[in-house]
């Protein structure tokens, strides 16, 4: 699944997948994809209404802002960036702030807009860096991937990647012009006589091939991001792909 977004002003930022703020845009193509494939309106209408019902009295969580899902870009920039590697090619172990390279001046290269402190609070929340008693920052993680536990940022990202796909699939759908699919991907590889014996050795492989994966695709991209205003005024896209492992369930 891949997805793509046009910045909303030039010079101000980019525009993000945000499941939450756009879930109007994302319902309505949804739905048009279930009457394009036969679906009656009026099932639709009353399904959607007895669902509603029956879920009004969810839980209601605080969602983080969209900015926090791109916080696995510190993570790239420090395994990659020369001046955040040691000899060997490992990355280093920072300091806080004071002078560069620390952890400040990576998030600043990473994240100009982003605030120093909140990514260290939900980096260290991800038990994806750990604090030394001097204060120095080491990295132990390589993806920032939100665990069940915390629910609202996994909720958050799930909604990005809802609207990722079903944006995807919809132009895909609806596209006349071959330029107008540029950048948007949706394959699926399936076993439907899957033996269920070699289920977790098949979670272990797609876990470690979607990271590798991933890895590749966020240093392929980081290395053509436009970091300044340019003479020509291209305006950024917002691109990316995302993966996911599903299983049919026996009692649908």
């Amino acid at each position: 699944m891949s997805k793509r977004k046009r910045s909303r002003t030039a010079g101000e930022g980019v525009s993000r997948m945000d499941g939450v703020a756009h879930w109007r845009k994302t319902l309505d193509r949804l739905i048009w994809m279930l009457i394009r494939a036969g679906i009656d309106p009026d099932e639709i209408v009353h399904r959607t209404v007895r669902v509603v019902k029956a879920r009004r009295r969810t839980p209601v969580l605080a969602m983080p802002s969209p900015e926090v899902l791109e916080y696995a870009r510190v993570l790239t920039f420090w395994r990659n960036e020369p001046q955040f590697l040691d000899a060997a090619g490992r990355p280093l172990v920072l300091a806080a702030i004071g002078k560069p390279p620390t952890f400040k001046s990576l998030v600043q290269m990473a994240l100009p807009r982003a605030d120093t402190q909140d990514v260290l609070t939900v980096l260290r929340h991800h038990r994806l860096i750990s604090e030394r008693r001097d204060g120095r920052i080491t990295l132990l993680g390589r993806a920032l991937l939100p665990r069940t536990a915390q629910r609202a940022q996994f909720v958050a990202y799930a909604l990005a990647a809802i609207e990722g796909l079903v944006d995807t699939c919809y132009t895909n759908l609806n596209a006349r012009d071959p330029a107008q699919s540029l950048g948007l991907l949706q394959r699926i590889a399936v076993a439907e006589r899957f033996d269920p014996s070699y289920l977790r050795q098949y979670d272990s492989f797609m876990r470690a091939q979607a990271e590798a994966f991933l890895l590749k695709q966020d240093e392929w991209l980081q290395r053509r991001e436009i970091q300044a205003p340019t003479k020509r005024k291209t305006r950024p896209v917002h691109v990316g792909v995302g993966v996911y492992g599903f299983r049919a369930r026996s009692d649908r």
